[in-house]
């Protein structure tokens, strides 16, 4: 894809280092778990949506946090609220992709924060990458992000059909890249994204959900790659979460990501990155959505005909001369009332191009635009119009 480019040098922001203590990994019986979850695509879900905020604790579960030290005394509350509560003391982040409604009554006496995730999720499947404070007084979240994914487990007859589609061998290979996926080494997870990219499935690009918060921007840049190779719409739902990456680089990415995967999906998704702070990348996801074209496209390219740039808006008109038809020549209403008079005779200019009732419509409100330069345009090209329907 041809777009404008530019060298926008911006401070890669220090995310520390993720994996400062140890990582702790599925236990073997997880594994075996993990076999269930591949059963089907994480359904319909962002995984922004995945990220917890939490609340106040229930009345019935106290925990308490001394360095990585936990202690709970919960009385049937629900793990989500127990996770929760943890997270709030301790900075860890929780992504979840499993509701964790069932409740629990347990007490756990100053556990190290990994042995006590470990009981709290006991037969769940789950990766936690842990920072461990520098001192006993230190937070979690004072020295680097831990984070405490909870995957679906999805059990039964799908993971038998599942076998049929992708084969045993796929399946095998998808639970252990997950883990891969949270190693210290960032070559490693490099590679655990390159082997799920080769895999292909959706349940490969929801995986790569956790890559995408990955602290190295090459594993995330990789993984958008990946995602895009991918396609589909569970990739298309995980890599909406790039379009906010702090990194233009890969929101970039992101964007030509949705141009290779195309359709709908990604046009709707892109209504995202016309809000981008960088023009620059406000542009580019206009000339992907003149390339997907259709229904959705020219109703997300509506909101960039109001951008508070005039470049911006002049690449929307052109991008629904692109797209063409009665929905393009529709959106250009807007244009019309433009203050820049440019604007205005190119939205003219367009609607002649595309040509049609609606056009002919519009164009008949021009007659009456403030600037002489713009009645003159929708004149001619009314006259130009009324000729090709004798």
């Amino acid at each position: 894809m041809n777009s404008t480019r530019t060298n926008r040098d911006r401070l890669y922001r220090d995310w520390g280092r993720l994996f400062g203590g140890h990582a702790l990994k599925l236990r073997a019986a997880c594994l075996v778990a993990g076999l269930a979850l591949l059963a089907g695509p994480v359904q319909a879900q962002n995984p922004l949506q995945g990220v917890v905020k939490t609340n106040a604790a229930p009345d019935d579960l106290f925990v308490e946090i001394a360095g990585d030290l936990v202690t709970v005394t919960a009385r049937d509350v629900t793990v989500k609220e127990l996770l929760e509560e943890i997270a709030r003391q301790s900075g860890l982040v929780l992504i979840l992709h499993e509701p964790l409604e069932e409740s629990v009554t347990m007490e756990l006496d100053r556990l190290p924060l990994p042995e006590a995730i470990s009981r709290i999720l006991s037969g769940q499947n789950y990766t936690l990458q842990y920072v461990r404070p520098s001192s006993n007084k230190t937070k979690l979240s004072e020295t680097s992000t831990s984070r405490l994914w909870v995957f679906s487990q999805e059990a039964g007859n799908e993971k038998a059909s599942l076998e049929v589609t992708l084969g045993t061998d796929a399946i095998t290979k998808i639970a252990p890249l997950r883990l891969a996926l949270a190693d210290e080494q960032a070559d490693v997870r490099l590679k655990a994204v390159s082997d799920l990219a080769s895999i292909g499935t959706d349940q490969a690009a929801a995986a790569l959900a956790v890559a995408l918060l990955d602290p190295d921007l090459s594993v995330r840049e990789e993984a958008v790659a990946a995602l895009g190779e991918i396609g589909g719409e569970t990739a298309i739902q995980v890599l909406g979460q790039a379009l906010v990456d702090p990194e233009s680089e890969i929101r970039e990415a992101a964007i030509e990501a949705f141009a290779d995967i195309g359709g709908e999906g990604s046009a709707q998704a892109l209504a995202v990155a016309l809000k981008d702070d960088d023009a620059l990348l406000r542009e580019e996801a206009i000339e992907v959505l003149s390339e997907i074209g259709g229904e959705t496209a020219i109703r997300v390219l509506g909101q960039a005909l109001v951008d508070p740039e005039s470049e911006i808006r002049e690449a929307a008109i052109e991008a629904f001369a692109d797209i063409g038809g009665e929905g393009s020549a529709q959106a250009l209403a807007i244009a019309l009332k433009d203050d820049d008079a440019l604007l205005r005779e190119e939205a003219v200019e367009v609607l002649g191009q595309i040509g049609g009732k609606t056009a002919i419509r519009l164009l008949q409100q021009a007659l009456t635009d403030e600037h002489s330069s713009v009645r003159e345009a929708a004149a001619e090209f009314l006259a130009e119009l009324s000729s090709q329907e004798q």
